[in-house]
């Protein structure tokens, strides 16, 4: 049991750096997401990278816009790498993530809050590329963007009689 949720720990959520004193900055909300993805498909999930310190921001290349640095993004992965695809499709259904990812070849998923508007894409030989039609097919990511959880949950709350368009 861990000390944040059932199975998240903070010590997985920690600035692996080996420069800072292993600071770690999570959303409370990532981690009530991956608990709800531990549930949904019974597999343990890895935490391949959360916070990132200052030390690691300013070495590594790339853009500077980080949600990692600031709590707000975590990489993951599962025991069972054949679920990627499957938990990104259900990833997408949670409105608060507005950052996802997919790498393939590496094998992990990324998840953000970000602030601005919503981004998908896909990893292919490190390179980042948007989420298009083909790209899903490609990886079995589904043709369509999964529901969104509201719809979902309000057609399973009601009987269908009493069902209204919002």
């Amino acid at each position: 049991m861990g000390n944040l949720s059932e199975h998240f720990d903070s010590k997985m959520f920690v600035c692996r750096c080996g420069k800072c004193q292993e600071e770690v900055k999570i959303s409370l909300t990532l981690v009530g997401i991956l608990e709800d993805v531990w549930a949904k498909f019974k597999q343990p999930l890895t935490v391949k990278r959360a916070y990132v310190c200052d030390n690691i921001e300013l070495e590594e290349p790339g853009p500077k816009r980080n949600y990692h640095g600031i709590g707000k993004a975590l990489d993951i992965s599962a025991a069972d790498e054949n679920f990627l695809p499957e938990i990104f499709r259900y990833l997408e259904t949670f409105p608060e993530i507005t950052g996802l990812g997919y790498d393939p070849e590496r094998k992990y998923i990324h998840l953000d809050l970000r602030e601005k508007e919503l981004g998908k894409w896909l990893y292919q030989r490190n390179v980042e590329k948007e989420l298009t039609p083909e790209l899903r097919a490609q990886y079995g990511l589904g043709d369509e963007v999964a529901a969104d959880r509201s719809e979902k949950s309000l057609s399973l709350e009601l009987p269908p009689e009493a069902r209204f368009a919002i």
